[in-house]
């Protein structure tokens, strides 16, 4: 099943997402929209590859008999049989809780045209009402498998386009960007549990104060699917000709990164959720 459906994995890692949100007191500081830039994009960051996971699950179980592996979300596969094109409709309903104790709400559509595993493969990924936590999706990610590198890795070209994410007190982070991922381990298994993948590439759009900034991935970011977060890696966020970088950590699954600020003052960054400010 893997070799058919979860090399779109690669899609984990989700988006270059930057938004933020940080202590009341701060917004009004000079330094308020890095943090909140940097914030923000722990949170989407987290919110994406939270769906992506859960795209991921869905298809990891799909059977072809139309078994249901749970009461939620429901998968419906267009044509029945698995063939190629393909129009995958995941359903969660009016509420759905998961796994991290979120709750996931509307439908993610997938739309494949072969198996990931081949070489020009294309998912293409679309947003109907889908919500985490309250948290509302939209936008367009195509995700296409470029082949193998030199070193014979998979590597999969990522597009992300009208991307957004509207959070619960109103307040929108919208984005586009591109990036390389590259499946360092776990490519010749049928488990998830030791897929390890690179993400290279950037990003530009509007926080959540309605700030533009524009990303440039510095170093690879790690994503383990063993770990909702990532894991490893480092990213400058530019805004107003001064930049910052924020820096994922050495390997360890947690929630917290470490923001460097243009004046080189260090701030751990910490994934909470949004309604937290």
């Amino acid at each position: 099943m893997k070799t058919k459906w979860i090399f779109g994995s690669l899609f984990a890692a989700t988006v270059l997402f930057f938004s933020a949100c940080t202590k009341e007191e701060n917004i009004v500081d000079v330094t308020d929209n890095f943090e909140v830039v940097s914030q923000d994009d722990l949170e989407a960051e987290s919110l994406v590859e939270d769906a992506t996971d859960e795209i991921e699950a869905a298809l990891e179980t799909w059977d072809p008999g139309g078994v249901q592996p749970r009461e939620c979300p429901t998968l419906t596969v267009v044509p029945a049989n698995g063939g190629f094109p393909r129009t995958v409709t995941i359903d969660f309903g009016e509420a759905c809780e998961g796994r991290n104790g979120r709750t996931r709400s509307g439908k993610i559509i997938v739309q494949q045209t072969d198996t990931m595993s081949n070489t020009g493969a294309t998912r293409t990924f679309t947003f109907d009402g889908f919500a985490v936590d309250g948290a509302q999706f939209a936008g367009t990610k195509t995700v296409t498998n470029t082949g193998r590198d030199a070193d014979g890795n998979r590597t999969f070209m990522r597009n992300v386009t009208g991307a957004s994410i509207t959070y619960p007190d109103g307040t929108v982070s919208s984005w586009s960007g591109e990036q390389v991922i590259t499946q360092v381990a776990g490519a010749d298994t049928r488990r998830l549990a030791d897929d390890v993948f690179e993400i290279t590439g950037g990003s530009e759009g509007t926080n959540r104060m309605g700030k533009t900034f524009s990303t440039s991935i510095v170093d690879p970011l790690v994503k383990k699917k063993t770990c909702p977060w990532l894991v490893g890696g480092s990213k400058s966020v530019s805004r107003d000709d001064k930049t910052a970088t924020l820096d994922y950590g050495d390997g360890q699954c947690n929630q917290f990164a470490i923001l460097t600020l243009p004046d080189g003052t260090t701030k751990e960054i910490m994934l909470h959720r949004w309604w937290r400010r």
